[in-house]
């Protein structure tokens, strides 16, 4: 395999596995530990989990007025 092609599918498979990791704990924060009915989990002094939601992408571009509209643009 040609070093191009190799780290081309090193970048996919990083890229992959960060992604999977971001929505792994995004559910784990939502799930188990129930943030949006929380609305906030106070962990130390200078450190808090706050639930907030953004229903637009890239600074209001695409913004959704509801949340069902947003999965237009997020699977």
């Amino acid at each position: 395999m040609r070093l191009f092609t190799r780290n081309r599918l090193a970048g996919f498979a990083l890229a992959f596995a960060t992604f999977g990791l971001d929505r792994a704990v995004k559910a784990w924060i939502a799930g188990p530990l129930a943030l949006p009915e929380q609305g906030a989990i106070y962990l130390t002094s200078f450190f808090n989990l706050r639930w907030t939601q953004n229903l637009g992408v890239s600074l209001g571009l695409f913004s959704a007025d509801r949340a069902k509209a947003s999965w237009r643009y997020w699977p």
